[in-house]
Order: structure tokens, then sequence, then C-alpha cells
């Protein structure tokens, strides 16, 4: 876990937290999963921006890469 404070170009605040879960095999990252408030971001970069789409659609079969040996 991670957390900014801060400000944005803006000079809007940006306080966010971060969760990045890793997946190592024989010393090296295969998977990666970063999560944090998309919104908040969105606020603090453009203001009232419309939603973005995600890149995938949630779900926790996506984990899948996790479970595997």
């Amino acid at each position: 876990m991670a957390q900014n404070s801060g400000f944005s170009r803006a000079e809007t605040r940006y306080d966010q937290q971060y969760i990045h879960i890793f997946k190592i095999r024989d010393g090296r990252i295969v998977a990666l999963i970063e999560g944090f408030d998309t919104a908040l971001a969105n606020r603090a970069l453009w203001g009232s921006a419309d939603k973005l789409p995600p890149d995938e659609a949630a779900h926790l079969s996506n984990l899948q890469c996790f479970m595997d040996a």
C-alpha cells in the first residue's frame, strides 16, 4: 500500500491511496494489480470530466493469474 499527499498541476488537492499486488515467480514479477480511487484522480486531473471506461471489466475471475501455481 502507498499513500500520496500533494497537489495536481491545477493545484487541486490530490491525496490518494494505492494498493499494488505483485505475483513473483523465480525472483521476477509475473503479474501486477494496481488499485486506486479513479474518480479522485479524474477530479484532480480534469475537474468535472466524464467518467472514463475501464480497460477491462472488473471481476474476480480476472485475478486467475494470481491463483495459478
